[in-house]
């Protein structure tokens, strides 16, 4: 018995020590520790890829689309932005940009979309009911605003702003307000990450 109960300890120590170096822990509410999961798309190299692919390193997130006329914009303006304030850290995060516009944002739209912002965004498409799943995942809410044209092309889409910041591992840390600029995201980002250090 006491050596069954070691082996439960030592297998439990080692797992949480695991755990310790590849995840960092979400302070957030409880039930937001549920944002997140495996998910499967195409990136703008029209490259099947799933969440594994960016293990290894931190994902800001972002879902919008390439039609957005301003929220989207200034979202990968703040992110791009962020990305120039984390010189030096910048191997260290991957961020994606999840289009929750299949009809219109093509890996070729978006490739050519994100490179106006930074070169290490990557845009990530796929099938409307894989897009709608990960959508889920993130408690993303997003829907086509009807036009008095069904055929009108330039339709526009209501979605959830947000950006979302996740560890090495896939887990939530926290999501930050639509609007905030890159330099505090910048600054929280290196804040979370020197808390979870224990510096």
């Amino acid at each position: 018995m006491k050596t069954f109960l070691a082996i439960i300890g030592l297998l439990l120590f080692s797992t949480v020590s695991y755990a310790g170096n590849l995840e960092w822990e979400a302070k957030e509410k409880s039930n937001e520790r549920t944002i997140g999961g495996r998910w499967m798309m195409s990136n703008h190299f029209n490259e099947f890829v799933t969440d594994a692919d960016y293990f290894g390193k931190f994902q800001i997130i972002f879902f919008g689309y390439t039609f957005c006329p301003d929220v989207c914009p200034t979202s990968l303006s703040n992110i791009a932005e962020a990305m120039d304030e984390l010189e030096g850290m910048k191997e260290e995060f991957q961020p994606l940009f999840i289009s929750v516009d299949p009809e219109r944002d093509t890996p070729t739209v978006l490739r050519e979309y994100v490179r106006n912002f930074h070169p290490s965004i990557i845009g990530l498409t796929g099938p409307a009911n894989l897009i709608k799943r990960t959508a889920d995942l993130f408690k993303v809410k997003y829907s086509k605003v009807p036009a008095s044209d069904e055929k009108d092309e330039h339709y526009l889409i209501d979605h959830s702003a947000g950006v979302y910041f996740m560890s090495p591992g896939g887990r939530f840390i926290r999501k930050f307000a639509h609007g905030l600029p890159g330099k505090d995201m910048a600054k929280r980002i290196k804040e979370i990450i020197a808390e979870s250090k224990g510096q």
